[in-house]
């Protein structure tokens, strides 16, 4: 999924247009902070699923990059954090709510692995 489509569901979650300009000079950026925050979440997802973890925390340079985060995680997780993140110095009470469904959707989607196969993650 493109960082372009994450980007117009959080703009679908705050009610914004899908042509609004409002948040474009700082979505990539935001974007490269959430994906480093999620970054050991999703590797325990790959993980859980089968697959091998990523080496190292993606770096968005354009709206036309390609997210390389499950599916759970591009569609639910990041959509509300990105939300709530552009909220932040706009509305309090929309930042407030965005903030606490990113954490739902996060907790929603924590995935169990085997301590061997955590471990590996961190070596």
């Amino acid at each position: 999924m493109k960082l372009d489509d994450i980007y117009k569901m959080a703009k679908a979650i705050m009610s914004e247009k899908p042509t609004s300009t409002t948040y474009d000079n700082v979505v990539v950026d935001q974007m490269n902070v959430i994906l480093t925050e999620l970054f050991d979440a999703n590797n325990i997802c790959r993980v859980f699923y089968g697959k091998e973890p990523l080496k190292d925390v993606p770096l968005m340079q354009s709206r036309e990059d390609d997210v390389p985060y499950e599916t759970e995680y591009c569609r639910e997780v990041i959509p509300y954090a990105l939300a709530s993140m552009l909220e932040i110095d706009d509305d309090m009470a929309k930042h407030s709510l965005f903030e606490a469904k990113y954490n739902n959707a996060f907790v929603k989607h924590l995935k169990i692995v085997d301590e061997g196969d955590y471990d590996a993650l961190s070596a």
